[in-house]
């Protein structure tokens, strides 16, 4: 196995709509293992108001494939929130597994036998790009106390935090600190790939510029039109899949320059399959572990 991907599963859903959206689960669940990694959905055990056939989807794909499901024990809707956004939830490092304060992070880390689980900030998957031996942090992010363990496996490098800026899907101006939605970085084979939202590197030009060149990484400036779609905030399945809304045509070509065709999964967002009405994408649906 090269990752395992925790992905919440779908949920405020029409009668009408289970078993197509049954089909594209199914269909992205084996195109993910078919590259050699493993995948699970993640439900909660108990049917909250903000999840209406939520529990009913969950039977369906475990009728069919019993092998695809996680069920999370949840109390509250709380819990409920943690497990349609796992990315801020739980974050497994090299030397220690991150979890919010929650059961669904204890829970989560005991059923994939995590080590060394600690309630900690760097659960927020928001706040961090990741790589096997970098992360890039949002300077909105400070825990002295552990900084320093983290520092002897990983280079640690800071950014801005996008600050007061347009947040895809909102209407307003608001103040950011999670990087995810403006900025993106992934290490193949072949590069390290820095992606940034066109605002983000409007505002943070020289900032970007310097962390691409510490990192060698090659730089691509998102389009705004991609950048609503959520694409920056993908999914990176090491050592090199991606998951990628659809109708993101530059952001695509500029990936296929280091990521063969076969290694990008281009998921369909629609009614069908999408993002539980919120403000994150593909990649605060997920917990990547590897």
């Amino acid at each position: 196995m090269k990752s395992l991907l925790l992905i919440s599963g779908q949920s405020n859903l029409e009668r009408c709509e289970l078993k197509a959206t049954a089909d594209r689960m199914i269909q992205l669940y084996d195109q993910v293992c078919e590259l050699g990694h493993d995948m699970r959905y993640l439900y909660p055990s108990t049917c909250f108001s903000r999840s209406a056939h939520t529990l009913r989807i969950a039977t369906m794909l475990e009728s069919r494939r019993a092998d695809v499901i996680l069920h999370v024990p949840v109390k509250n809707e709380r819990d409920a929130y943690f497990v349609r956004w796992p990315k801020d939830v739980i974050q497994a490092y090299k030397n220690f597994t991150a979890i919010a304060n929650s059961p669904v992070g204890r829970f989560i880390a005991k059923e994939l036998a995590l080590p060394n689980v600690k309630v900690s900030r760097w659960c927020e998957g928001g706040l961090v790009l990741r790589t096997n031996d970098t992360l890039v942090v949002s300077d909105a992010m400070y825990e002295p106390h552990q900084i320093k363990n983290i520092l002897k496996h990983y280079r640690l490098l800071f950014i801005p935090s996008p600050g007061h800026i347009d947040h895809p899907g909102c209407r307003k101006m608001i103040s950011v600190t999670h990087i995810d939605l403006h900025c993106a970085l992934i290490c193949t084979s072949r590069q390290m790939l820095l992606l940034v939202s066109e605002q983000y590197y409007h505002n943070y030009r020289v900032q970007v510029h310097m962390t691409a060149e510490v990192l060698g990484a090659l730089l691509f400036v998102v389009p705004s039109s991609e950048v609503a779609r959520r694409v920056l905030n993908l999914a990176f399945l090491p050592p090199g899949t991606v998951l990628l809304p659809d109708r993101c045509p530059r952001t695509k070509r500029f990936l296929m320059q280091s990521i063969d065709e076969s290694n990008i999964i281009t998921v369909k967002i629609d009614k069908n399959f999408n993002y539980h009405m919120g403000y994150g994408g593909l990649g605060c649906m997920s917990s990547i572990v590897y």
